[in-house]
């Protein structure tokens, strides 16, 4: 018997929380998943007088507001210490194969030297994250990207990372991104068959590849997405340790600071 999946949503009760739930809602109903909220009160913040009933009343006043959570089980569970760890020990202690977070980003000084939450917890887990923005209002996932470099380990985990979106049956566009440093333009074009390295790793129909080049590439990508109206973007990390990750920048957490659509970070 197939262990059922656990979804872990981690709430602050801010203006992220009412779009971040009807993310997790739509994939806990498309997976038949357990969706676990969780609220990390801080021991300086937070008076001995309030009462986990207080936090769920708070819960109930957001999810009120939104008729497509009428009916939908929430549970929420309570702990105090500090977020990140907390977050981390929940996460491993109920072994929950998607965390979905909403972040609100950072500027460029502190993301460089603290991260958001969201890219601390991306960093920190072997999990999936997704992250989604707080500016960005609830949308159904109806097209997504995933982008590729076409290694065979990037590859073989595309067809792991659709598990949480196949139940919504969304359209799919694979994007490999060419850098050509002396192109003033970006150009692209779609394939007419999927390459057999692809096709042989990656089985969910209706899909298309595009081959774009680009100067920069989240300039690339934020021109594609665009341009072809995408809905989420499915990005491949690697966990580096804290030195490798002052020199060496991951391309899906440069992203996590500044997002404009939800953003899949599968580790790798």
């Amino acid at each position: 018997m197939k262990k059922q999946d656990k979804i872990l949503m981690p709430v602050d009760f801010s203006e992220c929380t009412l779009n971040t739930l009807l993310y997790a809602k739509s994939i806990a109903e498309a997976t038949q998943a357990e969706l676990e909220l969780l609220y990390v009160k801080s021991k300086d913040s937070e008076t001995k007088t309030t009462r986990q009933k207080d936090y769920k009343e708070r819960l109930a006043e957001i999810v009120d507001k939104d008729e497509r959570l009428k009916n939908f089980p929430v549970t929420l569970n309570v702990c105090e210490g500090e977020r990140i760890k907390e977050i981390i020990k929940f996460h491993k202690r109920h072994k929950c194969n998607l965390i979905v977070m909403g972040t609100k980003g950072a500027n460029n000084l502190s993301r460089k030297f603290f991260g958001t939450n969201t890219l601390n917890i991306i960093q920190k887990v072997n999990c999936p994250v997704l992250a989604i923005p707080c500016n960005h209002t609830y949308k159904p996932i109806e097209k997504l990207v995933i982008t590729t470099d076409m290694h065979s380990q990037s590859l073989k985990l595309m067809e792991d990372s659709m598990h949480y979106f196949q139940g919504l049956h969304p359209e799919v566009h694979i994007l490999h991104l060419n850098k050509e440093s002396d192109m003033a333009t970006q150009t692209e074009f779609q394939l007419s068959d999927l390459p057999g390295s692809v096709r042989k790793r990656f089985t969910y129909p209706g899909v298309k590849m595009y081959v774009s080049s680009f100067k920069d590439f989240n300039h690339g990508v934020d021109h594609f997405l665009q341009k072809h109206h995408a809905d989420l973007l499915i990005m491949f990390t690697k966990r580096r340790r804290f030195w490798e990750s002052l020199f060496n920048k991951s391309l899906t957490l440069s992203r996590v600071g500044n997002l404009s659509l939800p953003l899949l970070a599968y580790p790798m």
